[in-house]
């Protein structure tokens, strides 16, 4: 992929819509010491790294992980899961751990891949209207979207949930913003972005990508997060052939479709990149390097 800014593909005009994108990057990690080691090792200080909740890990790990990240001059961002909190007493003892203990002032509330809700808390709303995140100090609070879709929800409720969410945002004193589940089609984003304009819906998006991996890797987590409309498209790429299901797959595509099908709309909803970083955090890290070289930053 060529980002040139003499490229007849990528003119001039579309070269902020691309800066933005991969200026303004985070990523995430699993709660565990020896991937918090690996992001410290590959990640520049001062960025923003989510602590992945887990349904089989305790919530000590992730309070463990954010106090480790935060010390070493990282932004960490825990996750917190709805389905996943026994109780409202649950609640308020993690968010207190987590801004006393750990330090943090960020968090990303989402539903959960629970199937089963362990407390009074079955979607991100209702841990929001609590008041509890912004009651402990939370400054920045980032909530989930689906500009793909999610197999396991339904198009209408997604929505709805979407306008909940920003009509919440409007009268919180915190900061918000969508961070969204990776996708694979950029012609999908601009389609999903401009949908969301036309109703209204004004927080920033941080967009989701899938940093390098094989692509079985990619089809494997796509079906676990119940994402599936451009996953037809990394099927073909691979039908067939155990090499091509074995080839590596980088967002570069993605990132050339989403400016292309942009045109001049400069997409002002997007603010940056959120990398999930299937194939590991050091393979990530190094392909938005080349691509912020090419890109000129």
């Amino acid at each position: 992929m060529n980002y040139d800014r003499r490229s007849a593909a990528y003119p001039v005009h579309r070269q902020p819509l691309l800066q933005r994108l991969l200026s303004q990057v985070s990523t995430e990690t699993l709660p565990d010491p020896d991937q918090v080691d690996k992001v410290c090792a590959h990640v520049p200080a001062g960025t923003r790294v989510f602590v992945a909740s887990l349904p089989s890990r305790d919530r000590t790990d992730t309070v463990s992980a954010a106090k480790t990240l935060n010390a070493r001059g990282y932004i960490a961002v825990p996750h917190i899961a709805a389905r996943a909190l026994p109780s409202h007493a649950a609640l308020e003892d993690f968010l207190y751990r987590l801004t006393g203990e750990a330090g943090c002032r960020e968090a990303l509330v989402i539903a959960g891949d629970r199937p089963e809700v362990a407390g009074p808390f079955a979607e991100s709303m209702d841990v929001l209207l609590t008041g509890a995140l912004e009651r402990h100090g939370l400054q920045t609070i980032h909530v989930g979207a689906h500009p793909e879709g999610n197999r396991l929800i339904g198009d209408d409720a997604l929505r709805e949930a979407m306008l909940r969410k920003d009509h919440y945002a409007r009268s919180s004193d915190a900061d918000f913003d969508f961070v969204t589940q990776f996708v694979f089609e950029g012609a999908t984003v601009v389609d999903w972005a401009q949908k969301m304009r036309g109703l209204g819906i004004g927080l920033p998006v941080r967009l989701g990508i899938a940093g390098p991996a094989d692509l079985a890797t990619l089809l494997r987590y796509a079906k676990i997060c119940g994402i599936g409309v451009s996953t037809r498209a990394l099927m073909r790429q691979g039908a067939g052939s155990v090499k091509l299901i074995r080839r590596t797959v980088k967002p570069d595509d993605l990132i050339a479709g989403l400016v292309a099908a942009a045109g001049s709309d400069p997409l002002p909803e997007i603010a940056g990149l959120h990398i999930f970083p299937f194939g590991g955090v050091g393979r990530a890290m190094d392909w938005l390097a080349e691509a912020r070289k090419a890109a000129g930053l």
